[in-house]
């Protein structure tokens, strides 16, 4: 990391500017305002009960929270990674450096994708308050990281594909969503589409299957 002078450049201007801190600020605030809003709706009319369902439930509703967040900001932040070089004219100036090409994208992509752990890394505070209800164990949190952390990565990645085949910033970012919505909102509605008949059938297998069961006939007799 310390040998890529673009992820350098690219971090230190980054986290010396406002934009980095205001991005950090306002998704956090977002994160806190969903978790009390959803911990509201869900306290009983008598009081606060501690349950591991509130906990679970609470763990759940910040990471769909949390996911939706990054889809909406990691293809900001990928796909203007080489189309705002072109757009400045910066860009030939780099190709007359002694950076190669592939030193250039990958300093790119892990000035992006460390921005990205960092602003998963800062929201572990508020999933950890599931941790004051129970219900949920350290194994889910560290697995729950995981999945946002390979999904921040294959977002940012088709971000900086497009970035790095289209001339304009507005090109790259409208691609971009338009392939993040297709894979966290399309393909599930799809699946559920074209598999709700199987998942019926399974089911109505196992009822089937448990209903004419000898020893269960018999224990009802």
């Amino acid at each position: 990391f310390r040998t890529n002078p673009v992820m350098l450049k690219e971090l230190r201007g980054r986290m010396r500017g406002v934009r980095g801190f205001a991005i950090i600020t306002i998704f956090l605030s977002l994160m806190s305002f969903f978790t009390i809003l959803l911990y509201l709706l869900q306290l009983p009319t008598g009081g606060v009960v501690v349950t591991g369902e509130l906990g679970r439930l609470l763990f759940i509703g910040v990471l769909f929270i949390e996911l939706m967040l990054i889809i909406f900001i990691v293809p900001a932040l990928t796909a203007g990674a080489i189309t705002s070089e072109r757009e400045r004219k910066t860009y030939d100036l780099l190709q007359t450096t002694l950076i190669s090409k592939p030193t250039f994208v990958v300093g790119k992509m892990q000035s992006a994708l460390g921005y990205i752990m960092l602003l998963l890394l800062s929201a572990i505070p508020l999933q950890s308050t599931a941790f004051l209800f129970g219900g949920v164990s350290e194994s889910e949190l560290i697995l729950a990281l995981v999945v946002l952390a390979i999904s921040a990565i294959t977002l940012g990645a088709f971000g900086m594909f497009f970035s790095s085949i289209t001339d304009s910033t507005l090109s790259a970012t409208v691609r971009s969503y338009t392939v993040a919505m297709v894979i966290t909102i399309g393909l599930p509605i799809g699946a559920y589409i074209l598999f709700q008949g199987a998942y019926a059938n399974v089911v109505n297998n196992i009822a089937t299957n448990i209903s004419t069961n000898p020893v269960v006939e018999a224990t009802d007799r």
